[in-house]
C-alpha cells in the first residue's frame, strides 16, 4: 500500500507544511503532490523546489497539481492532472514525453 500526502497550505502556515512534508518523507511516503491551486507560477515553483530539497533523501517522489510548466521548470517527478486540467497526452507532448 502507498502513503500519499496532498498539501494544502490553507489549513496551516507555509512553515507548517515545510515541517509536514519533511515528517512525511522521514516517515516513508511515497508521494507529496502538491496542490496549491492559487499560487502563481513564481510561487508555487518556490513551493515545489522547497519539498523537492526536502524529499531528496526520501523515497517520496514529488507532483505538481496540474502545472506542467512549473514541474518541468522545478524538475518535479511528475505531475497529477485533474480532472478539469490538460488532457495526458498533451501533457506528455508539453514534456517531450511523446
Amino acid at each position: 500500500m502507498e502513503a500519499y500526502l496532498v498539501t494544502d497550505r490553507k489549513l496551516a502556515s507555509e512553515d507548517f507544511l515545510m515541517r509536514l512534508i519533511r515528517q512525511a518523507s522521514d516517515a516513508g511516503v511515497d508521494r507529496i503532490q502538491i496542490r496549491e491551486k492559487d499560487l502563481e507560477g513564481r510561487a508555487l515553483l518556490r513551493l515545489v523546489r522547497q519539498a523537492l530539497r526536502i524529499a531528496e533523501e526520501s523515497r517520496a517522489t514529488v507532483l505538481v497539481n496540474d502545472r506542467v510548466d512549473v514541474a518541468l521548470c522545478a524538475r518535479a517527478h511528475g505531475v497529477h492532472l485533474g480532472r478539469t486540467a490538460m488532457p495526458p497526452d498533451v501533457a506528455r507532448r508539453i514534456a517531450g514525453q511523446e
